[in-house]
């Protein structure tokens, strides 16, 4: 949230300034975006202009994978459904892939919207099966309980070790917290 703050930084010169590692096969801060675009649409009212709203297409894609989804509309405002648009990236993924990725993509939001307040995490998305809502899986430890269970164990065991730093599992479960 605290980005909001800062939401006309452009990207571009958030990426400058982080100075990720470079690699012409990837992006260097993510491979996959999923956009909801769900605003209003502005009106422009031009006398003798027919004004319409649209994508251009380059040929070209910025990430890996970009899933655009567009909420739609009817003449009269009320919803109407989505447009979901799936770009890839022709060196990594082969069109028969990139459908498969749209299929299961689709299967999940029509899942997630017949039933919106099951769980993803117990949909079933097995290849080629539809997507079935399937028996609740009891949630195991938590990250943060196994630390505990460590703190409680054994106090000063390491627990993070990088070339600067050494710290006990009670050292990192006071940062944490």
């Amino acid at each position: 949230l605290a980005a909001y703050a800062h939401q006309d930084l452009p990207f571009e010169r958030l990426v400058e300034v982080l100075n990720p590692e470079r690699s012409l096969s990837r992006h260097p801060l993510f491979q996959t975006m999923v956009v909801l675009q769900n605003n209003e649409r502005p009106r422009l009212d031009v006398p003798g202009v027919d004004v319409r709203f649209g994508s251009a297409e380059t040929g070209a894609v910025k990430f890996d994978l970009y899933f655009s989804i567009t909420e739609q509309h009817t003449a009269d405002g009320r919803r109407d459904g989505i447009d979901v648009r799936l770009e890839y990236a022709t060196d990594l993924f082969d069109h028969a892939t990139a459908v498969r990725l749209g299929e299961l993509f689709t299967q999940v939001l029509t899942a997630a919207t017949t039933e919106p307040d099951r769980p993803v995490r117990i949909l079933d998305l097995a290849p080629g099966a539809p997507v079935t809502a399937g028996p609740s899986i009891p949630a195991g430890p938590t990250v943060r309980d196994l630390v505990q269970q460590w703190v409680t164990r054994r106090p000063d065991a390491p627990a993070v070790v990088t070339d600067n730093e050494v710290l006990s599992y009670h050292e990192l479960d006071r940062r944490a917290n």
